[in-house]
């Protein structure tokens, strides 16, 4: 990609502030707002299309053909996106076991105030730290199959698992979403409780997509995930880059092992394994 590279902060958004609109210090544990640009919330829920499986890439070509048509993404930005990659890291990934949720009294009751890991309420994890505004959300429905239980065991899987540890190790971890419902799904994780998006920023500023990797790598030996995408996008212009988890415990969605680690580039596969496309 030749000339300057310019980069936002979070998928489909302009700015991230820190702490409330009123310019008050943050909460301890507060999650950052956004303001978003003009895009389509689905956008950003079609993120996961292409989940490495051949009816995967076919939802995602249709995708961005049906975005090209009808003027959401242009052509001339997508054809930003065809780079080499400047690293690759395609060792073999070691599956990890993982700590087991402990889901029995979920399965009894739970509300938002409901601890799903050692410091992170349900309420936390769905509607407080998503940075995406509309994808944060109330309650649980039952949906894909599950019933609403099933769906906040997972999420408690996810968050011990995935957001404790990486949060730990990276304290500058932002929480883009978690829980979707209805046309914002996608592949499907994110609607059985399972997948978490992830940004980063330092100083109020997001941090390079290039830095992305290393940070991929870092989970990739250290998270015991089902699924690791690092993603890339200048469907809007600028590039920009987040990291997509998922976890598996007992229900929902499970990868065949080819597709664990998966690098993406506007909806589309472009690498297994990771790779620097910044």
């Amino acid at each position: 990609m030749g000339g300057p590279v310019t980069h936002s902060v979070l998928p489909y958004a302009a700015t991230v502030t820190v702490g409330d609109s009123n310019g008050a210090s943050p909460a301890s544990g507060s999650a950052p707002t956004v303001t978003p640009l003009s895009v389509l919330s689905k956008v950003f829920g079609n993120d996961d299309l292409d989940d490495g499986t051949p009816t995967g890439q076919a939802r995602a070509e249709a995708y961005i053909k049906e975005q090209v048509a009808n003027g959401t993404f242009k052509q001339s930005d997508l054809d930003k996106g065809n780079v080499t990659p400047s690293q690759i890291d395609n060792t073999k990934t070691e599956i990890k076991s993982g700590i087991p949720a402990d889901c029995s009294a979920i399965h009894q009751h739970y509300d938002l105030s409901t601890l799903i890991g050692t410091s992170t309420t349900l309420g936390n994890f769905i509607k407080d730290y998503p940075a995406i505004p509309n994808q944060k959300y109330n309650s649980v429905p039952a949906q894909l199959g599950l019933q609403p239980d099933q769906i906040v065991c997972n999420l408690s899987h996810l968050c011990i698992n995935a957001w404790e540890p990486i949060k730990q190790q990276y304290p500058n971890v932002v929480l883009t979403n978690s829980l979707r419902t209805g046309d914002a799904v996608g592949a499907g994780p994110h609607g059985t409780g399972q997948a978490m998006d992830i940004q980063f920023f330092q100083g109020g500023q997001s941090i390079a997509p290039a830095e992305y990797f290393v940070i991929a790598q870092w989970i990739k030996s250290n998270i015991a995930f089902d699924q690791l995408l690092l993603e890339y996008s200048t469907a809007k212009g600028p590039l920009i880059a987040w990291i997509h988890i998922s976890t598996y415990k007992d229900s929902g969605i499970q990868v065949k092992p080819i597709n664990r680690v998966l690098t993406m580039m506007n909806h589309k596969l472009t690498n297994v394994g990771l790779a620097n496309l910044a």
